[in-house]
């Protein structure tokens, strides 16, 4: 049998198909750092023997994957671009490969791109 390397995730959004991606990671053998704002979906996902991080900043330290699973674009905002702990305003956020699966206009994503292209998320 083979083994896969295990990698360092940071996981934002633990609802109803985030809490299954991300506890297969972590079946699997992957260190996941899971994020969501019900602490009930946290306490589920410490039971089912991931790690949490109420920061998205935090969770974005030393993760080689970040993955944004949250219902809509307003939760993405949150998660990105709170000013006190978003993912973007970290360091450590652009060593990591971003992942985004939330339901929201293409025009979010490409504006996400514009920002990130014109350097005003960096």
């Amino acid at each position: 049998m083979h083994s896969r390397p295990s990698h360092r995730v940071a996981f934002a959004g633990l609802g109803a198909m985030g809490f299954g991606m991300a506890s297969h990671l972590v079946k699997i053998g992957h260190h996941v750092i899971g994020l969501d704002v019900f602490e009930p979906s946290l306490a589920r996902f410490r039971e089912a023997g991931g790690k949490t991080s109420h920061s998205p900043r935090e969770a974005a330290e030393g993760v080689e994957f970040f993955i944004c699973m949250v219902a809509n674009s307003k939760q993405a905002d949150s998660v990105l671009f709170d000013p006190d702990k978003g993912a973007v305003e970290g360091k450590e956020f652009y060593n990591s490969m971003f992942h985004f699966m939330s339901r929201s206009w293409i025009s979010y994503v490409e504006g996400i791109k514009f920002m990130y292209e014109s350097n005003k998320i960096l």
